[in-house]
């Protein structure tokens, strides 16, 4: 596709480089730069005294001299411009709505870009947009429905939401009524401005070139807001004294918690109905088996079941504060809980052992993103341990993949370790061994309410149905049952059909992010808060290694 960019200037910061570097490296091309020219003689010092926000000044004062978030940093792009036709623009202005002049909008309509990607100017009208065959673009960095004006990312980090949307939409000439091209949700990092505006703007970067190959793979389609949300400016002087008394109290009690407040996990065994399709769709059963494991400062959590040669057979991670390593046990099924240790090929972190029969043999697929790569293993069950080691895939640090079959095709899906439990991506192939091929929509969702997966997918009734953490606010919150409706190597979506959660009267009350189930048997893990002087020792060494 060919496509053009409205700009300020010869520099932009560095998220929307990043933007046209991955078009750019899809195979797009940059064939048109409009550049803002203003020939408005600066105000005088009177002019500008007399007009100036000081209701806003802490703000203004604190971004020109003291924010310097680096996704915002400036850098030149002379090195895109080759072959690309530049075209200096002076706005005809009136009031905060700005229009190009049709003389612009006549040579960007000769150049025939199929797309055109807003970095600069006001609020625009008349022909610009429609200049363009689908349109111009435009990034918003806050849910629409909840947050309309700015500054992007600023209001969900001062109210404390969980999640922050963002979206690209192709701009009307009707306020805050753009049609939807794509939107995603990102974890809001309460404690940093700072570091929740770089995740923001960086994260989000991608979304014009995944835009571009949905339009290629089903055709150009955009969605009008559902609703519109309250109307939010630049904040005022007395919300900045308080924005600058919360800020280091927050991030004091972030640090303290992660020292002083451990997870700590528990497995849990139920019954259900063979009809129910969710299993634990709104609450989990009673009564519970529980394996509780004896030391504080070790866990079982992650547990799977599948039903092979008679027998049922579950597997775990069994994590130590102490070694700061997970390892895969097997569990007997019954009154004692038997709990067995997996043998394994190496002595790297283990979890999320997901297993799956396929043509009579038993397979474990378990996390291990130290590795760098996804490996598939046969598991033994008279030996109890992995065998015959598969790469799947390599150059990847996976969490939580799992593996299944759809109409034709596996699947492998997984979340990455640089955004835990934010995004979805899909991978497909003929065979369970592979060769796979990445999903041209990857990462098929961005969404830290229901990416990242809990357990292993499965079908009731025609209909196939994926297990989700949501992880928005804090890990391990509860688990979502995603009714996938549609899964092809051209598009993916699903929908919210369940939801799991930990009940208040359980002991380990805190959270629950794992869910399977096999025939009647459900197994799933639930959590509470402890401190033991080896989790604090696990994390303190984290910190510290981040600081090297």
């Amino acid at each position: 596709m060919r496509f053009g960019l409205l700009v300020n200037g010869l520099f932009l910061q560095q998220w929307q480089y990043h933007a046209v570097q991955q078009l750019i490296a899809d195979g797009h091309q940059l064939v048109l730069l409009v550049v803002r020219q203003d020939d408005a003689q600066p105000a005088g010092l009177f002019q500008k005294l007399s007009a100036y926000p000081y209701r806003h000044f802490l703000y203004r004062f604190w971004q020109r001299y003291f924010f310097r978030p680096d996704a915002k940093k400036q850098r030149h792009i002379q090195d895109l411009l080759h072959g690309v036709e530049v075209i200096g623009c002076k706005p005809q202005v009136s009031g905060p709505v700005e229009y190009i002049p049709e003389e612009v909008v006549k040579r960007v309509g000769e150049l025939a870009p199929d797309f055109l990607l807003r970095f600069g100017f006001n609020i625009l009208r008349g022909g610009i947009l429609d200049a363009a065959r689908f349109g111009l673009w435009s990034f918003h960095h806050d849910d629409e429905q909840l947050i309309r004006g700015g500054p992007p990312g600023f209001w969900e980090v001062f109210h404390k939401h969980e999640v922050n949307g963002v979206m690209l939409q192709r701009l009307t000439d009707k306020l805050d009524a753009g049609l939807i091209l794509a939107k995603i949700w990102l974890p809001v990092t309460g404690h940093s401005y700072k570091a929740h505006l770089d995740s923001l703007l960086k994260e989000s970067a991608f979304m014009p070139a995944q835009v571009c190959r949905r339009i290629a793979l089903n055709g150009f389609s955009a969605a009008p807001p559902a609703k519109t949300g309250k109307l939010f400016r630049n904040p005022s002087n007395l919300r900045m004294l308080q924005f600058f008394l919360r800020m280091p109290f927050r991030r004091l009690m972030f640090h303290l918690r992660q020292l002083w407040r451990h997870e700590s996990w528990c497995i849990g065994l139920s019954r259900i109905p063979a009809g129910n399709p969710a299993g634990l769709q709104m609450a989990a059963p009673t009564p519970v088996q529980w394996l509780v494991h004896p030391d504080k400062a070790q866990y079982y959590a992650d547990p799977f079941v599948v039903e092979y040669h008679g027998e049922t057979i579950v597997l775990a991670e069994h994590f130590d504060y102490r070694s700061g390593r997970g390892s895969l046990v097997s569990i007997k099924v019954n009154d004692n809980f038997e709990v067995q240790e997996v043998k394994a090929p190496d002595g790297m972190h283990r979890s999320f052992p997901y297993l799956f029969v396929h043509q009579g043999k038993l397979y474990c697929l378990p996390e291990c993103y130290q590795s760098g790569r996804i490996t598939l293993f046969e598991f033994d069950t008279e030996r109890n341990c992995l065998q015959h080691p598969v790469k799947l895939l390599s150059g990847v640090e996976a969490l939580d993949p799992v593996l299944f079959p759809h109409r034709g095709l596996w699947w492998l899906m997984f979340s990455r370790k640089n955004l835990p439990g934010v995004q979805l991506f899909a991978w497909y192939a003929d065979s369970p061994f592979g060769p796979f091929s990445p999903h041209p929509l990857n990462p098929v969702k961005t969404d830290p309410r229901s990416a990242r997966n809990a357990g292993a997918p499965f079908v009731h009734n025609g209909q196939l149905y994926r297990p989700a953490q949501d992880v928005a606010g804090s890990y391990g919150k509860a688990v979502l049952l995603q009714r996938v409706d549609c899964l092809s190597p051209h598009d993916y979506s699903e929908t919210e059909a369940g939801r799991i959660e930990a009940l208040p009267q359980w002991r380990f009350n805190r959270g629950l992010h794992t869910f399977n189930r096999a025939g009647t048997i459900a197994v799933f893990d639930a959590k509470r808060f402890i401190f033991s002087l080896a989790g604090l020792r696990h994390v303190w060494k984290l910190k510290t290694r981040k600081l090297r």
